[in-house]
């Protein structure tokens, strides 16, 4: 690995950190009933999902392990289906429950890596 995949992980750590941060603070407000907030954010959170999948997939030389992008996926799916369905709490649900803790766990990985490849 080379000084240019530290700073993608790098990168790419900050945005998950970012991204989880954003998590929390749409389920807030989905909580609160403030369903405009909440979903202007959620709309965010999505494209900010999609660029963690096609980073994960992309680097694939970097993130070797089993980082179950299809179960990721299938939860953004729900998540759009919610959307559509206008289930603002299951919405809010997913994100908080399913969708947080994937983001830490990758979050968690690229700082291991980090700490490899410093190495």
């Amino acid at each position: 690995m080379n000084k240019e995949d530290i700073e993608v992980l790098k990168i790419a750590k900050k945005y998950m950190e970012n991204m989880n941060d954003a998590i929390l603070k749409a389920a807030e407000y989905i909580q609160n009933e403030d369903y405009y907030k909440g979903m202007d954010l959620v709309i965010n959170i999505t494209d900010g999902l999609e660029w963690i999948i096609q980073l994960i997939v992309s680097r694939n030389d970097i993130y070797t392990g089993n980082m179950g992008i299809d179960e990721f996926t299938n939860k953004i799916k729900e998540i759009v289906e919610a959307f559509e369905n206008q289930d603002y709490i299951l919405i809010g649900d997913l994100l908080e429950y399913e969708i947080k803790p994937i983001v830490e766990n990758y979050y968690n990985e690229t700082t291991n890596l980090i700490e490899k490849l410093k190495k």
